[in-house]
C-alpha cells in the first residue's frame, strides 16, 4: 500500500479538474487520491487550528452534520468532510441522535 500523501487542496485541485460528477467511473477514480490524503496524518489537526485561529467565536458555522464531523472543504459541486469517532471502548455515552455510527453499529434505528 503507498504511503504517498497529498495535501487537502491538491486533492480538491485533482477533483476539479478530473472528476465528471454525472460520471461513476469518473467519481470512483478519484478512491487513490482519497487513500493519499488519508495518509496525511497532519490535515485534520492543521486544518481545525487553522480555523480556530481565525474565529474561535464562528467555528464551522456552516456544518449541520453531527458533531465527529468537520467541513474541510465545500463549493456547489462537492464536500470534503472528515468525521472522527472515538473507539467505543473509550466512549463515555452513547447517544443514538447524537452518534448515529455507533447506533447503526447496534442496529438501532
Amino acid at each position: 500500500m503507498s504511503t504517498e500523501k497529498i495535501s487537502l487542496q491538491e486533492f480538491v485541485n485533482h477533483v476539479k479538474d478530473n472528476v465528471d460528477f454525472d460520471n461513476e467511473d469518473s467519481i470512483r477514480s478519484v478512491e487513490p487520491y482519497f487513500r493519499k490524503l488519508n495518509n496525511n496524518k497532519h490535515l485534520l489537526p492543521e486544518a481545525i487550528c487553522e480555523e480556530l485561529s481565525q474565529s474561535f467565536d464562528d467555528f464551522q458555522p456552516e456544518n449541520t452534520y453531527q458533531a465527529s464531523g468537520y467541513i474541510l472543504y465545500k463549493d456547489e459541486n462537492f464536500i470534503v468532510r472528515a468525521v472522527c469517532w472515538l473507539p467505543l471502548s473509550k466512549r463515555k455515552f452513547l447517544d443514538p441522535e447524537v452518534d448515529r455510527g455507533a447506533s447503526f453499529i447496534f442496529g438501532s434505528s
